[in-house]
C-alpha cells in the first residue's frame, strides 16, 4: 500500500465567493410580493364591488319606491283632473238648469190673466216651442207682447201656426232666447 504524502505547502485555494444575493431567493421574494400585492388588491376590489353591489341594491330599492310613488302621484293627478272636470260639468249643468228654469218660469208667468192653456212646451238650449189653446186671438197677442217685453231674456217670439177648432184656437209659438 502506498501512502501519498504531499509535502508541498498547501496552495491557497481559491475560495469561491458566492454572491451575497441569491437570484432564486430574489425571484421567489419578488413573486411572493407580487402574489401578496395581487391578493390584497383582489380582496380590496372584491370588498369595493361588494359595497357597490350593496349600494346598487339599496339605490334600486329606493328607485322602485320612488317609481311607485311617481305612479301613485300620476294616478292621483288623473283622479284630481277627473274630479275637477266633474265639478266643472256639475256647475255648468247647474247654471244651465238655472237659466232653463228661469226661461221656463218666464214663459209660464207671462200667461197671467190671458185665457191660455199650454199643451206642450219644448226647450232647446237657445229656443223654445210653445203649443197651446186659447179662446181668442187677443189672448195669444197679449201673451206674445208679454214675452217680448223682457228684452234681456227673449230675443224674439213669433206665431208659427194658428188653427181654429170648434170652440178654441190651437197655436204654436217659437221663442228665441238671448245667449
Amino acid at each position: 500500500m502506498i501512502i501519498k504524502f504531499n509535502l508541498l505547502p498547501p496552495e491557497k485555494a481559491k475560495k469561491r465567493i458566492e454572491p451575497s444575493i441569491n437570484f432564486n431567493k430574489i425571484f421567489v421574494g419578488v413573486i411572493s410580493g407580487i402574489l401578496i400585492i395581487a391578493i390584497v388588491l383582489i380582496g380590496f376590489l372584491e370588498f369595493k364591488s361588494y359595497k357597490l353591489a350593496k349600494e346598487v341594491r339599496k339605490e334600486t330599492a329606493i328607485l322602485r319606491k320612488y317609481k311607485h310613488i311617481a305612479q301613485e302621484v300620476k294616478r292621483l293627478q288623473r283622479q284630481t283632473e277627473e274630479i275637477k272636470n266633474r265639478i266643472v260639468i256639475m256647475l255648468r249643468l247647474r247654471n244651465y238648469q238655472r237659466t232653463q228654469m228661469e226661461k221656463f218660469d218666464y214663459l209660464l208667468r207671462n200667461i197671467g190673466s190671458n185665457a191660455l192653456y199650454l199643451t206642450d212646451l219644448t226647450f232647446f238650449p237657445d229656443k223654445a216651442v210653445v203649443k197651446g189653446m186659447s179662446l181668442t186671438l187677443n189672448d195669444i197677442a197679449n201673451y206674445l207682447s208679454g214675452l217680448e217685453k223682457n228684452s234681456k231674456l227673449v230675443y224674439w217670439a213669433n206665431v208659427r201656426n194658428i188653427r181654429r177648432n170648434e170652440n178654441f184656437l190651437q197655436f204654436d209659438i217659437n221663442v228665441k232666447f238671448r245667449k
